[in-house]
Order: structure tokens, then sequence, then C-alpha cells
């Protein structure tokens, strides 16, 4: 699949209720089942068909909160993109029955619940990941998480 932006994540920019430089942002791992990365219209993450977070599944996993390290304009290149530091959930094992992790959804915190907190982008990997254990890091494109044009 690809990398999709919410379309009421643009609403929400466009109107100044997500502000992705002090609101907490955090990112999801999503399994291979999810609908996240085909359906651009959900409102909060209870909106999608099967959200499908590694969460269910595996241990040593919780959400993780971004550190945000730019999010300005780029004259050059004609748009806003918004960066943070590289993402690492540590010992990452894998889950019972076994699932992969196709990408991950970057979502706006609004309190800890599906019905509440707001999708903002999928990012799909480049290949499925199967945990082991293992740290997991997710290293973001230099030209930043999002790149709004």
């Amino acid at each position: 699949m690809a990398s999709l932006v919410n379309n009421y994540f643009k609403e929400r920019v466009a109107e100044g209720t997500i502000d992705l430089d002090t609101d907490t942002i955090k990112v999801a791992l999503l399994k291979t089942d999810t609908t996240a990365d085909t359906e651009a219209n959900a409102q909060t993450l209870a909106g999608y068909t099967t959200l499908g977070e590694f969460s269910t599944s595996g241990t040593n996993y919780a959400r993780a909160t971004l550190s945000v390290t730019s999010s300005a304009v780029d004259e050059i290149n004609n748009r806003y993109e918004f960066h943070a530091s590289n993402v690492t959930f540590s010992a990452l094992s894998a889950s019972s029955p076994a699932a992969d992790i196709q990408g991950v959804l970057v979502l706006k915190h609004v309190d800890g619940t599906d019905a509440n907190d707001q999708p903002i982008a999928f990012i799909d990997f480049s290949s499925d990941l199967t945990p082991d254990g293992s740290d997991v890091t997710i290293h973001w494109h230099d030209e930043g998480i999002l790149q709004l044009s």
C-alpha cells in the first residue's frame, strides 16, 4: 500500500485545531490488517473499519510521543515540512498469533481513547516488519514526516 494523509487532518490544520508544534503528536504501530492505509476520512481512530494496532497482540509496546525537531516552511520546495526525532520501540516482542507491522499512524493525542484521538497520516513501511524482541526504530525521511504543499 501507500502512505495517506487524513482529510480531516487537512481541515483541522486549516481551522487551527491541530498544531503540530504544540499538540501532543504520537505514533501507533499498525498491523497488515489495518484499513488506515485506504480510509482517508476517519475523523477519529475509532472511525477506521479496522485500526489494527499492534498493541492488541504484542508486548513491550505503547504509542510513542514524537519529539518535534522542526516544523517550518521549505521555501525552495514550496511546502511545509514536519520533522521529528526518530522513534524507538525497545525490545518489541513477537505477537501471538504472529502479526507483521505495515506502518505507523501519526495521530493527535487528545485523551488516549480511540473515540477522541485524531488521525493525521498513515506512513507505510517499504516492507512489512516482523517484531522479534529486538529494538524497532522508525527512521523518518530526511525531507520530513509530512510535506504539505
